[in-house]
């Protein structure tokens, strides 16, 4: 049976989204009209243009999401080839500030590339794409060994770069072993509400569920046993997960 072709809406990354002219907004929504259908469950990357800029090349791009689920990307490897298959550049970017991709969206994007790591230089006048560069990701995801970070959708940049740097600092994850720490907490007496955010790691290689998260508040010098639970905590195989609460009432 044939799979359902996706509708898919534009998606401007948020800090982008308020910059940009509506006239750019559509001239983004056009070209997304103009693309041959992706089915339902596939992830593309369509290349809207590659040219030269003195010494960087700049490729922008447009990835397509056609699951039912947001994704991101911490790393992205990429290939630039002609229509031979000739591979002009083949790199990893940072893929973090690319952000989520909500389901059934499409995000613009644009990477820069130093012309002295392109293999082939001479980009003039030839039919160039980018591609995902599927062997290094299929890589990348049977790694047994690679440790996923899975943060909550509303955290930014900053947070991030603050959580990362927390948990580089934390001893090694053991396998096996699943460990929790705090990594931050604010207490607003005004609204008597507890702001956490918790680091789970865990490094069995099976999911693991958990009904609470236990936390000990200290208030005023008295000591409050919490529990912070949750329908089904699940912490993926060789994850970390990141939480954000808000105790109430307390």
């Amino acid at each position: 049976m044939p799979r359902k072709k996706a509708k898919i809406d534009i998606s401007l990354h948020p800090e982008v989204e308020n910059r940009v002219s509506n006239v750019t907004k559509e001239y983004y929504k056009k070209e997304l009209e103009s693309l041959d259908p992706i089915n339902e469950g596939e992830v593309n990357i369509h290349t809207s243009y590659i040219y030269l800029n003195g010494d960087e090349v700049e490729a922008s791009v447009i990835i397509r999401n056609g699951l039912q689920n947001t994704i991101n990307f911490d790393k992205l490897p990429i290939m630039i080839t002609d229509e031979d298959n000739n591979i002009y550049f083949r790199g990893t970017f940072e893929a973090t500030d690319i952000g989520d991709i909500p389901p059934l969206s499409a995000r613009p994007w644009k990477f820069y590339i130093k012309l002295e790591d392109m293999f082939i230089k001479d980009i003039n006048e030839k039919k160039l794409m980018v591609k995902f560069d599927t062997e290094r990701l299929q890589a990348q995801v049977n790694d047994p060994n690679r440790i996923d970070l899975i943060l909550p959708s509303d955290i930014n940049k900053d947070e991030r770069d603050a959580i990362v740097e927390f948990i580089q600092k934390m001893p090694p994850l053991e396998e096996k072993t699943v460990d929790l720490d705090v990594f931050s907490e604010a207490y607003s007496s005004e609204k008597e509400t507890l702001y956490l955010t918790y680091v789970v790691r865990n490094g069995a290689y099976q999911d693991v569920k958990l009904d609470y998260l236990p936390y000990n508040f200290n208030k005023n010098g008295e000591n409050k046993q919490i529990k912070l639970e949750w329908d089904g905590i699940v912490i993926p195989k060789r994850s970390i997960r990141v939480f954000k609460f808000e105790v109430k009432g307390i």
